[in-house]
């Protein structure tokens, strides 16, 4: 079995992040993509739908 990728960010559940463009967005956890075991962060927007929640990985979400 693979290890788990080292995380270089972490992101604690209930953090509130704005994007460049300006939408502010909640983070709901962090996870580990079953395919590749790299880390993403789930989160979701707090304006428009906010009963999606969307992931990305930690890599390219700072």
């Amino acid at each position: 079995m693979s290890q788990v990728q080292e995380q270089p960010h972490s992101v604690k559940a209930g953090e509130r992040y704005r994007h460049y463009k300006g939408g502010l967005y909640e983070i709901i956890c962090q996870a580990i993509q079953e395919s590749d075991l790299s880390p993403v962060v789930v989160y979701r927007p707090l304006s428009g739908d906010t009963h999606t929640a969307w992931t990305r990985p930690m890599s390219v979400f700072f």
